[in-house]
């Protein structure tokens, strides 16, 4: 089963517990034993931001990595501070809407898609973590309607309206964009200035309303690209 590794908990010794999203049973839990030590087979996977074939024995409900093939491991994040609290929290918000057990494949390809524009540095970070995060609301269950005359994007009811976030029309197009392109083409658009601030507030403004909830690594991300 191919999975990400969204988040690592050190346990006891040098075992770790993985969060894993797949494209088959959304996000789960899964021990690995003896990860944390030097020379396991299975450390190059058992790490943030990982993309491997896992072999698992599952138990109960439960689950055990027996082996794991990497894939990707995105290692270049660890280098900007930005773009890592940014994949971090990308993390927290994909544990959030993937509940286990569920189909996530397009959540899944989504993900991926995301680590690959933050870590090659094509895309301004603003504009993947706007494009992210409303495709990911929409995947989700929370696709807005787009398709008023206003020129605002009213978060609180998902819609365009003369209410809300100010959008320019270029930031329109985007939210439109972002919405409904093909998977591949989510981040393929550029955008700058009052249109990218723009539709990096809706598309926040958004987020917040659909996952009800604070995230302590946005806010770090944002005190980084402050000082950068």
């Amino acid at each position: 089963m191919r999975g990400l590794v969204l988040r690592v908990y050190e346990e006891k010794g040098a075992n770790r517990t993985l969060s894993l999203l797949t494209a088959e049973r959304g996000v789960l839990r899964a021990a690995a034993f003896g990860a944390g030590k030097t020379g396991s087979p299975l450390a190059g996977a058992a790490q943030a931001f990982a993309y491997a074939d896992f072999t698992m024995l599952s138990r109960r409900g439960s689950y055990r990595v027996e082996e794991a093939a990497t894939i990707e491991t995105f290692r270049g994040l660890t280098r900007d501070i930005a773009r890592f609290s940014l994949a971090s929290y990308f993390s927290e918000l994909l544990c959030d809407v993937c509940p286990a057990g569920t189909e996530c494949g397009e959540i899944l390809q989504l993900a991926l898609y995301a680590l690959w524009a933050l870590e090659r540095k094509n895309r301004e970070t603003e504009l993947v973590r706007a494009a992210f995060t409303f495709r990911l609301m929409c995947i989700a269950g929370y696709a807005p309607d787009l398709d008023g005359s206003g020129s605002c994007f009213l978060a609180s009811e998902g819609r365009i309206d003369s209410r809300g976030a100010a959008l320019t029309p270029g930031a329109l197009a985007a939210l439109r964009h972002i919405a409904d392109c093909p998977a591949e083409k989510v981040f393929a658009f550029s955008l700058g200035g009052e249109s990218l601030a723009a539709l990096g507030c809706a598309c926040e403004q958004y987020t917040r309303v659909c996952s009800d909830r604070d995230y302590p690594t946005l806010d770090y991300y944002k005190k980084m690209i402050q000082t950068a």
